[in-house]
């Protein structure tokens, strides 16, 4: 199975143009990325999904090769919304939702504001409640802000060397191996490499505020479409206390994985694992 690239197809939702991957046949499946990553982020889960489903994985406003005024509101209320009219524009009217990171609180607020167009709700290693933004994210924040020291997060070159560290995005595995170079370029193309890239993807970050999560957590835990966290044991910035949180607290969950020896950003980490999770949840199995 290829790394990267992914073929792109585009759709216009509002006054952005969408881009998105769309593979297989079947029930729809909506996969939502995080920060800073892009529909790339599903590329082998989806693999292995497009065989029994439909798997469509837009890029969010801001992220990846979406294009999209820097005068629109890159919030996650907004990202849930364009997630509404994201599936109004390729007419489907209910699908699973599959969010991870960032895209958890797209996917929170979408499920919680637009239940009816939910038949199966999956989180893994994301954002929720008040856990956001974790520290490292929130000193990239503050760089952002101001102009003198927004350059150092900008550069394309030195995210690039930062990322092949071990400090970069390996911090986000456990099997080192599995950030290759490829990898990495493919996952900075797309913020990095244009003037506007990098203004839309400053706009997304400091759009980042748990506040909307917050707003929407009672009707959270009142969603009760058959829901499922899965969650990566060794996430060091998302602890496996926020799935068992998210699982207690919502009605409509009813299975709760961990999987072992793996880090936050499980779906490039454990494909094989989380697609054998979500079969095994969409067809009933327990």
């Amino acid at each position: 199975m290829k790394a990267c690239p992914v073929l792109k197809k585009f759709v216009e939702v509002g006054r952005a143009k969408i881009a998105y991957i769309d593979e297989g046949n079947g029930s729809p499946i909506i996969f939502i990325h995080g920060y800073p990553t892009s529909s790339f982020l599903w590329r082998k889960v989806i693999g292995r999904l497009s065989s029994k489903y439909r798997c469509c994985a837009p890029d969010l406003l801001g992220l990846g090769d979406t294009r999209v005024s820097l005068e629109e509101d890159y919030s996650m209320p907004s990202q849930a919304e364009m997630i509404r009219g994201f599936m109004d524009a390729l007419k489907i009217d209910t699908a699973t939702i599959i969010a991870h990171d960032q895209g958890g609180a797209c996917g929170e607020i979408f499920a919680a504001r637009h239940p009816d167009r939910v038949d199966n709700f999956i989180l893994t290693n994301c954002v929720a409640y008040d856990n956001w933004p974790v520290p490292r994210v929130k000193l990239r924040m503050r760089l952002a802000k101001f102009p003198i020291t927004a350059w150092i997060s900008e550069s394309y070159w030195l995210m690039k060397l930062f990322n092949r560290s071990k400090f970069g995005l390996k911090v986000s595995v456990y099997d080192k191996s599995r950030i290759t170079d490829e990898v990495i370029s493919e996952y900075l193309r797309p913020i990095y490499t244009t003037r506007e890239r990098k203004r839309r993807f400053r706009r997304f970050l400091l759009s980042g505020d748990c506040r909307y999560t917050m707003e929407i957590a009672d009707e959270l835990r009142r969603f009760d479409k058959p829901t499922m966290i899965v969650w990566a044991a060794e996430d060091r910035y998302l602890p496996v206390s926020w799935g068992k949180k998210l699982y207690d607290e919502i009605q409509g969950a009813r299975r709760f994985e961990i999987i072992p020896f793996a880090g936050h950003l499980l779906p490039e980490e454990r494909p094989e694992e989380l697609a054998k999770l979500i079969i095994d949840f969409l067809s009933g199995k327990t």
